[in-house]
């Protein structure tokens, strides 16, 4: 994601709660502190479908909030 950024693409992390420290870090080391991550609940893998459809409907938001907050001129 860290090299999407880096050449203009738009590039959103989505990731749970626990790792958000990780995921910050290492969009620090390589160079792209500013890199979003739209933070979810924790956990994703084995889950139902109802739960893994919450976790996009928590997403969801922070990615159009975020979209928009870049093509506003």
């Amino acid at each position: 994601m860290t090299q999407l950024q880096k050449r203009g693409v738009v590039a959103i992390v989505i990731c749970s709660r626990p790792f958000e420290g990780l995921a910050r870090g290492q969009a620090r080391i390589h160079g792209c502190a500013d890199l979003p991550l739209i933070m979810i609940d924790h956990p994703l893998g084995g889950m139902d479908m109802a739960t893994v459809q919450a976790r996009a409907d928590e997403a969801a938001p922070q990615i159009i909030n975020y979209l928009r907050s870049i093509s506003t001129p």
